[in-house]
């Protein structure tokens, strides 16, 4: 509320209204599954879709002024994150197996 446009891209930024903030980042959501569960706002954009809140930012960050070329970056950005994060993912799993593996006594 009353913040400028580009406000929160300056080091200078500063939050208004921090205690509305924090009061929807605590509020529950119930996720629609069977069962249904509730996360709180923070703990959804924290845990769950991290790789997608990573790969919009970054690009939003490579053409923030041209918002024709945000239908291009931003999905890019995505992909690229989310496939990195996959990456890892696999190779922390193969990893993990082979020093098991390694280490298993016979």
């Amino acid at each position: 509320m009353d913040a400028e446009e580009f406000e929160f891209s300056r080091p200078e930024r500063s939050l208004k209204n921090s205690e509305i903030v924090d009061y929807l980042l605590a509020q529950p959501i119930v996720i629609e599954r069977s069962p249904p569960i509730h996360l709180t706002l923070k703990g959804l954009l924290n845990s769950t879709n991290l790789p997608v809140w990573i790969g919009t930012y970054m690009g939003w960050s490579v053409a923030p002024e041209h918002s024709v070329l945000l239908f291009v970056t931003v999905p890019g950005g995505v992909i690229v994150v989310g496939s990195a994060a996959a990456i890892a993912d696999a190779l922390g799993a193969g990893l993990s197996k082979s020093m098991k593996r390694l280490f298993r006594s016979r």
